[in-house]
């Protein structure tokens, strides 16, 4: 019986940022299943430091300007323009709920979640693209892994916390003491 491995290098390949192709490196090696999502998490934190302030507020002041209005999506118009993905995703979705009469604080934090997802989902896209002409015996695998890790992550609460003040995950950089490794102390 002949079995196939996912190929290691897949992630190098793809035109996405480092976050993301970390994520993906996860994804195409067996030994790191649980670490995937904290990996989608912080990608997506990357996602969220392009988000300035001042789009955050401009969201809140525009979707605060409708709540009294009959059609509140009609007053949906914030005053700065987008400048990265995840902004003009925002404003989108933003703008999809600002007729759901919800108040402002649980419309811009759901409207960030959605924004969240359609960013994963976006580079779920770039990888399906990608892979299927350059990977694809391997690329049915490695997007199964990816929405995996996608469903796992806690994007939710990664929005709840930036929107609160709280800064995006960073990626954890490991502490390699080799002369404590070979004394077995901690």
């Amino acid at each position: 019986m002949l079995v196939f491995r996912m190929r290691d290098d897949i992630h190098r390949r793809l035109p996405l940022p480092r976050a993301w192709k970390r994520v993906l490196k996860a994804c195409s090696r067996d030994a790191e299943t649980a670490d995937r999502p904290a990996l989608v998490a912080q990608a997506a934190g990357s996602e969220l430091r392009q988000l300035r302030p001042t789009m955050l507020d401009e969201v809140r002041r525009a979707l605060a300007a409708g709540e009294g209005a009959l059609f509140p999506a009609e007053f949906f118009e914030p005053a700065c323009e987008p400048r990265s993905a995840i902004e003009a995703s925002l404003v989108r979705e933003c703008a999809a709920l600002a007729d759901q009469r919800l108040p402002v604080d649980d419309a811009a934090e759901r409207a960030l979640t959605r924004a969240l997802r359609d960013r994963v989902s976006a580079v779920g896209r770039e990888v399906r693209a990608q892979g299927n002409v350059d990977f694809p015996r391997d690329c049915a695998t490695l997007l199964g892994r990816f929405g995996e890790a996608a469903r796992s992550a806690d994007l939710e609460g990664l929005a709840r916390r930036h929107l609160a003040g709280d800064p995006p995950p960073r990626a954890v950089k490991l502490r390699l003491d080799l002369d404590a490794d070979l004394r077995g102390a901690p």
